[in-house]
Formats: C-alpha cells, structure tokens, sequence
C-alpha cells in the first residue's frame, strides 16, 4: 500500500531496531517510504532489515557522536525527509546518591546527546526538503518517578531539544514535535517492573495496580497507538503542527 503521503519519502529512526522504532520503520515501509534504521543490536538489524524491502538496517553505537555523524553524513545527500530520535535506554533504577556516574553518562549520551547529534547533522538535509523531526520522549518526563532520575531529566532535555529546535528550524519549513508514550505493553516496560519489583522486595503484580492508579484510563498503551501518532505527526496532515509535546499515556495523573 503506497500512500501519497509517504510514497518516495526517505525516514531515518534510530532505536529502529525493535520496539516502537521497529513498527513505526514498517509502517512508513509498508506506505511506500525508504526507511533507514539504525541500532546496536546485530540480530536486531536482520531481523528488521528482512521484514520489509523498504527498510534498510544500519549499526551505529548511539553514544558515539562520530558514529551518528558517519551514518547521517552517508544519507543526507540522497535527502532526508522525517528523522525520528526514537533511540533510548531506562538506565539504572537507583536513588541519586546510588546511581553510579558511568550509569548517568551513559544514559544521557545515549537519550539527549544522540537526538542532538542526528538533528546537527540532518538540519540541511531536513531544510532543502521541509522535512520533519519526531523526538520520542516519555510519560516519566511527566510524572517524574523516583529512583529513575537519569533517564527523566534526559527526557526533559529531550523535550527543551524538541522545543528549541522547532523554533530555529521552523522558519525553513521543518516542523518539530515530540511524542510522550506513557506504559507501553512491551519487553521494555515488563523488564522494568521485574527489576523494580526484585529491588523493592514487591511482586511485579502489586507495582503494575500501584502505577495504574496514577493514570486516568487504568490502562497501558500500545505500541500501535504510539505509532499511529506518528503517523500522522510525519504526515502532511499535520503540516501545521510544531513545537509540539503531545502524551499518549492514558492521561497520567502525576505532573504539571
């Protein structure tokens, strides 16, 4: 199914490689976009490399600038149309005074400074094509959860990154937003439970009931919800639309 909307259109996601990045990679594939997707995992990369002919897998080490630079450097002067930051780690579960600061670092280089990298690089691709920037953030940046501090503020920066960006790059037609997911129904998420459920000493269940209680809808999402967001934020129906942070979380109740 080619849509006039996509058809043609060349996207790069980071984080592509499974995940929200993954179905969003087939998704934009699957309505006549070239998509380039990049991740450190090689068997992630078959695997979505063989899944549709419009998608090609590239590895790339997110902490590493010179590598973002290579990966984009290589596809810029073929044009880029939609860059998604999707790329992001949880990072330790650890009160401030606990959390190693390799553990920070790391967390920070990989969900801030990479979205900084790959915008740096793909800004003049992006305005001789007014292209579009999708920033996928998180509902934590929202609800701020304790023990969890790297990754929140790499959240918040990510969102100030969004904010900023859609103001310099707007005047040359390029329009930034961001996508705050809330629980996602994944692999990602469940991990997360067990390991803050076997450092609390509660069981996985008892923390599921307790996060629900904070959100309006007593529900996670879906990955296809997230996705269809994007969408539509890529889209040239939402030509528009920039400057945006936009929740897809079920109204989390926790925040300003």
């Amino acid at each position: 199914m080619n849509s006039p909307e996509f058809f043609a259109r060349r996207a790069l996601i980071t984080g592509g490689g499974g995940g929200i990045g993954l179905e969003l990679a087939l998704a934009l594939a699957e309505r006549g976009a070239q998509v380039h997707v990049a991740d450190h995992d090689q068997n992630a990369l078959l695997a979505a490399s063989a899944i549709h002919a419009n998608i090609s897998a590239h590895s790339v080490d997110f902490a590493d600038s010179a590598q973002i630079a290579a990966w984009i450097g290589g596809l810029a002067p073929d044009g880029i149309d939609i860059l998604v930051n999707n790329v992001g780690i949880s990072g330790a579960v650890a009160p401030i005074e606990a959390l190693a600061a390799a553990d920070w670092d790391r967390v920070l280089r990989i969900n801030l400074d990479a979205a900084f990298h790959c915008i740096r690089a793909a800004a003049g691709a992006l305005k001789a094509r007014r292209g579009v920037i999708l920033n996928i953030s998180s509902a934590a940046a929202k609800a701020k959860p304790p023990d969890r501090v790297a990754y929140v503020v790499s959240k918040l920066g990510l969102e100030g990154l969004t904010l900023v960006a859609a103001q310099e790059l707007g005047p040359a037609g390029v329009r930034v937003n961001a996508v705050r997911p809330g629980l996602v129904e994944n692999p990602r998420w469940r991990d997360l439970v067990k390991r803050k459920a076997e450092q609390s000493g509660r069981t996985a269940d008892e923390l599921i009931a307790e996060t629900l209680q904070q959100i309006s809808l007593r529900r996670v999402v879906s990955q296809s919800e997230v996705v269809d967001l994007c969408l539509f934020l890529v889209s040239e129906r939402a030509g528009a639309i920039s400057g945006q942070i936009i929740g897809v979380d079920g109204h989390v109740l926790i925040g300003p």
